[in-house]
């Protein structure tokens, strides 16, 4: 997407691991992704490079360790709360050390007060309808790129997106956020907020 909006000549500065800070007369175009889908790729990313290929064995210290004891997402976020709802603290804090899983949407707009500034917000772009978002958002269309696949498991048990949901609290907060200054589009949002529903 950075490669595109270059190439139409249009200004922009990226916020990545760090949260958004509002700035007056900005506008902002905000790239998601269903919570839970981005959870399973975070993981699988990390994973692939931490352990799988070993070129970031140590970025982040105790990263390589919380990677190799769980070995997939399911196993991880099936261990977040028992059967009872408890929270397993422990297991949270493992998964919050995993880079990307650390940096959620909640993260990215801790400091930003969505219906504050709904005004400077231009469009709301997800990844899964992302060739479609970008042509309604920049009248352009997105130049096709080949997308890479992990190996890594993909499956999520029910329990598994249930204690997704749950430790993924604050980026269902952002989406509710944005839906209800008119962001998101109802059939977007109810697709996104039934997954991991108990």
């Amino acid at each position: 997407m950075k490669s595109a909006l270059k190439s139409l000549g249009i200004p922009f500065e990226e916020v990545h691991i760090k949260p958004v800070v509002a700035t007056p007369r900005a506008s902002y175009c905000i790239l998601l992704r269903d919570p839970i889908d981005r959870a399973l790729s975070a993981f699988n990313w990390r994973h692939r490079l931490v352990i799988t290929e070993g070129t970031q064995q140590h970025r982040f210290p105790g990263e390589r360790a919380i990677l190799e004891r769980w070995g997939n997402l399911n196993a991880l976020a099936e261990a977040l709360y028992d059967e009872f709802g408890g929270a397993n603290e422990e297991a949270i804090r493992e998964f919050r050390t995993i880079h990307h899983l650390k940096e959620s949407i909640g993260f990215y707009f801790q400091q930003f007060d969505i219906a504050k500034h709904a005004g400077q917000i231009q469009s709301v772009l997800f990844q899964e309808s992302l060739d479609a978002d970008f042509k309604r958002t920049f009248q352009a269309d997105l130049p096709s790129k080949r997308l890479k696949h992990n190996p890594s498991s993909r499956d999520l048990s029910a329990r598994a997106e249930s204690n997704l949901r749950r430790v993924l609290a604050s980026d269902y907060a952002v989406i509710e956020a944005l839906h209800a200054e008119g962001h998101i589009p109802q059939d977007r949002f109810e697709s996104i907020m039934r997954r991991g529903k108990a």
